[in-house]
């Protein structure tokens, strides 16, 4: 699930100087929260690499993305629909290009948790230290680039392989369509043999196999839809 970073502190901070073209690179797409685009504007790597305005989707493929609502009620506004998950796809896509300019995501991992150790380490000796002199500007600075560290380890590299922030995001985002725009509900059928299958499933599969190349089978996305509709937090 996609949230801040562990220390749960926020700041309102630009602590890397931004390139000039890099604030016109960001995607500008409805559903990108504050906090978010912070943390990528303060990320050079992300704030140098251009947005791809294509589309995701051609007409016939959105036409079979259509296909997996079967209401055709009026509340639906099939327009936003399309808009927001085209944003979704740029905005996944843009997130892919950018963390691969970086290297190996274990290499990255490596590098950022190692500063992190390095920096909570010289904050616990400064602490022992007070007693010599006032040291707070440092404490300040060095709780800010701990944030920065923990900030760029949930974007970049996350704390372990199996995460992936932009697929985590890209599924918050598509859910986010179907539950708003599409008017759906989270939720979904199993077959006799425990497979699960229904709208929502048909959606999410065909959506993220055009934006990735290829979708969580049913069981995967059963998982993700639950883990939403249990806890009942859904960002965005």
């Amino acid at each position: 699930m996609p949230k801040r970073g562990s220390s749960g502190k926020t700041s309102d901070k630009t602590s890397v100087p931004l390139p000039p073209e890099g604030l016109h690179s960001l995607p500008s797409v409805e559903g990108i929260p504050p906090w978010l685009r912070d943390i990528l504007l303060r990320t050079i790597v992300f704030s140098k690499t251009p947005e791809d305005t294509s589309a995701v989707f051609t007409d016939a493929q959105w036409q079979s993305v259509c296909a997996t609502r079967k209401d055709r009620s009026k509340d639906i506004d099939w327009q936003k629909a399309r808009a927001r998950t085209e944003a979704a796809g740029r905005f996944f896509r843009w997130m892919r290009r950018s963390r691969s300019q970086l290297g190996q995501p274990a290499k990255v991992r490596a590098t950022l948790n190692g500063l992190l150790r390095q920096t909570r380490k010289l904050q616990g000796a400064l602490q022992d230290a007070d007693a010599l002199g006032d040291f707070g500007d440092h404490h300040e600075s060095l709780a800010d680039l701990e944030q920065d560290l923990e900030d760029w380890i949930l974007i970049h590299g996350s704390s372990t392989p199996r995460e992936d922030f932009g697929r985590d995001w890209l599924y918050v985002w598509l859910l986010n369509v179907w539950v708003g725009p599409l008017r759906g509900q989270l939720s979904f059928a199993r077959k006799p043999d425990n497979t699960p299958y229904g709208p929502l499933i048909d959606f999410l599969t065909l959506t993220i196999k055009i934006i990735a190349g290829r979708a969580p089978g049913p069981h995967g996305l059963a998982k993700v839809i639950d883990q939403y509709r249990k806890s009942g937090d859904l960002p965005l």
